[in-house]
């Protein structure tokens, strides 16, 4: 039996998960495909892009998925940008110097936050991918954010952090 492969049945060290208003599936299969996978609610194959590479529409590790609307922002880590696709997987445009997005998240009212756990450190991002403010400093213990793969913000604003190299998650609440 095969475990992973390259064709539409198969991942290969798939890196994240998001479903847009209609239930349809996407999964970033990133450390194997570089590839990002549509799939209907009932699990049936739509379509899929990328490969390999750093152009518009490639990728190096595509290591998150968000969606807001009718936009997909794909977290290209190894190539340091975050691209925005329509639902079709048509590139739109990327943007660079944010970091190397490790996760993504988007609220109801379209504000985009960012783990970028090279860095160690939380990035807000506008809907035009300018920097609006960012807070963290990596390492180890207390206050330190050690390799944030993965973020979500809850209702009340407080956001959350798996934290790999302290083995832990994280809340942060803003003033």
């Amino acid at each position: 039996m095969r475990i992973s492969g390259d064709d539409v049945s198969h991942f290969n060290q798939p890196t994240d998960v998001a479903f847009d208003s209609g239930g349809n599936i996407y999964v970033t299969d990133g450390y194997g495909n570089s590839r990002v996978l549509k799939f209907d609610k009932y699990g049936n194959f739509l379509h899929g892009w990328g490969m390999k590479g750093s152009a518009p529409g490639q990728f190096d590790l595509p290591h998150t998925i968000a969606i807001d609307g009718d936009l997909v922002y794909v977290g290209d880590r190894e190539n340091a940008r975050i691209q925005i696709f329509d639902t079709t997987g048509r590139f739109r445009k990327e943007w660079r110097d944010v970091g190397h997005p490790f996760g993504l998240f988007i609220t109801p009212d379209h504000a985009i936050y960012m783990s970028d756990a090279m860095a160690g450190r939380i990035l807000k991002l506008s809907t035009d991918g300018k920097i609006l403010g960012a807070f963290g400093e990596g390492g180890r213990g207390p206050g330190r954010i050690g390799d944030p793969h993965q973020i979500s913000v809850a209702k009340d604003g407080s956001i959350f952090t798996a934290n790999v190299v302290n083995w832990r998650a994280d809340k942060f609440r803003l003033r």
